[in-house]
């Protein structure tokens, strides 16, 4: 019976010392089921277009939705890299982009385990900080695709966003490990993953920055500060000399751009800015922890760090600079990192009573507990494994178009079409068509819709079809109502090459419209 009691007791500590691997195979796991599954949504099909044209046009990309040949805002490197892996392997944007999302996952879990590690946090902080930043939520918190949490991870992991958080937080802790250490080159590997975050996703690149100045702050001396000053100056300038040399997105260009695409992010991101203690209420517990930290060691690295990027945060409050307010993201983590560093230093402090402990871990249960019953009923419904993907019902655009064909079809499923046949007439998410790079967006829009208008006369419908060489027309009837003078146009000038569920899809007779 001991010999018994003493293997469970053995495996149990073997378990218990793994936790942090189990647990992140355990969210992978349920990240393969969201690839397996194939239920993508918003962003992921501009994403998804991107990456096609990176494996089809690897060095000389165009633009990935419209027959213009104009660099997109989403040519980064990050596109680049799914975009040739897809190219290598075979596989389709869709699934190279969910693989993808997998390696991001890992890339984000090793690099908060390696932060952790390199500030000497207490055995087991990266595993509560990864189970606080899942499920230490309030109500309704923030869908967007740099948070982190069991409501957005499950759509957003193959997002750049995701991905540069990892090289993020893998860019602090290799600098941490260059200031410690006295690793006289190491910094310089910070060089080129500063790069690919700034040209993969900017906002970020604004508390990568931040961050790095805040730990050279926290890890240097009267005696090395200069010198320390010196290598954060060399990772600025040579990162900003990488974003202006990569040849398919020029980013200071874009940020200069005064269309729609910039206000959309302005006013989108006033969001952050509202019911804030709603959304984040259980980090307040946090609070304390961070003072005491502060006042113990006014140099604490997490401290200053959760201080620096909450400056960020309401700096972009007191200019009315919005989109500061994604620094939120960052500071939320941090926050989790600072309780989990606590959490996990419970076991270990002899001077609170194991009555008190164990009172403390039950709270911290029910606090859990509370989070998670923000989540929808439906939420776990999403991780049952199908047996076809989610998006087969569009393969047919793959078997039916070719890129080369232009489809006209409404705005919201011209962001699908590029990801599996032809290029576009018009699209539209969010930016009203004022999309970067693209001079006449509005006017596809306008001819868009007015080439769908019940009232359109047949002429005008033949003279956009001419316009822009349309080669197939796509009908959603859930958002386009195949109306009587619509189909009899259609019908007169092309024919159904399929049909079924909500999807039409016209071939047009070229003669006609020439």
């Amino acid at each position: 019976m001991n010999r018994i009691r003493k293997n469970v007791l053995s495996t149990i500590e073997i378990i218990s010392g793994k936790r942090y691997i189990l647990l992140s195979a355990t969210v992978l796991c349920l990240l393969l089921i969201k690839v397996i599954n194939g239920f993508w949504v918003g962003d992921f099909w501009l994403h998804s277009a991107v990456v096609r044209e990176f494996s089809l046009n690897p060095f000389s990309p165009t633009n990935p939705f419209l027959p213009v040949n104009t660099q997109h805002f989403y040519h980064g490197p990050y596109h680049w890299i799914v975009g040739f892996f897809a190219k290598v392997f075979g596989l389709s944007s869709i699934t190279a982009l969910g693989c993808m999302g997998l390696l991001n996952f890992a890339v984000f879990s090793y690099s908060l385990h390696l932060f952790c590690r390199m500030l000497n946090t207490a055995r087991h902080t990266a595993f509560y900080a990864l189970v606080f930043s899942l499920v230490l939520w309030g109500e309704h918190p923030w869908l967007y695709s740099s948070f982190f949490h069991l409501q957005t991870i499950g759509f957003c992991f193959p997002y750049p966003s995701f991905f540069c958080i990892g090289l993020a937080l893998l860019s602090f802790a290799l600098f941490i490990e260059t200031l410690q250490h006295n690793k006289k080159f190491l910094f310089l590997s910070i060089i080129p993953l500063s790069a690919i975050v700034m040209l993969s996703h900017t906002s970020t690149s604004i508390v990568l920055f931040a961050g790095l100045g805040i730990i050279l702050i926290s890890n240097s001396s009267l005696l090395t500060v200069v010198r320390n000053s010196i290598k954060l100056t060399v990772i600025i300038l040579c990162t900003l000399g990488l974003v202006y040399l990569w040849p398919h997105l020029s980013l200071f260009a874009l940020l200069s751009q005064k269309t729609n695409f910039v206000s959309h992010y302005i006013l989108d991101d006033l969001t952050l800015y509202r019911d804030v203690l709603a959304k984040i209420w259980p980090t307040l517990f946090t609070v304390p922890f961070i003072i005491i930290r502060l006042y113990k060691n006014p140099k604490d690295t997490l401290g200053l760090l959760f201080l620096g990027f909450s400056a960020v945060y309401f700096w972009g409050f007191f200019t009315k600079q919005w989109s500061y307010g994604r620094s939120i993201a960052q500071t939320i983590l941090i926050a989790h990192i600072i309780f989990a560093d606590w959490f996990a230093s419970l076991k270990s402090r002899s001077d609170i009573p194991r009555d008190i402990r164990y009172a403390i871990a039950a709270c911290m249960i029910i606090l859990l507990l509370v989070s998670m019953r923000n989540l929808p009923v439906t939420f776990w419904s999403q991780y049952r494994i199908q047996k076809i993907p989610e998006y087969s019902n569009l393969n047919f655009i793959a078997e039916l178009t070719h890129r080369e064909n232009i489809v006209l079809t409404d705005r919201y499923s011209g962001i699908l079409v590029p990801s599996f046949g032809g290029k576009v007439v018009a699209y539209d998410l969010i930016y009203k068509g004022q999309e970067p790079f693209v001079s006449d967006g509005m006017g596809r829009i306008k001819d868009m819709e007015h080439f769908f208008d019940e009232k359109t006369s047949a002429f005008d419908r033949k003279q956009i079809l001419k316009k822009y060489n349309v080669g197939f027309v796509l009908i959603n009837r859930d958002i386009t109502p195949l109306h009587f003078s619509l189909s009899s146009f259609l019908k007169d000038n092309g024919s159904v090459e399929y049909d079924r569920e909500q999807y039409v899809l016209f071939s047009i007779n070229r003669p006609d419209t020439q």
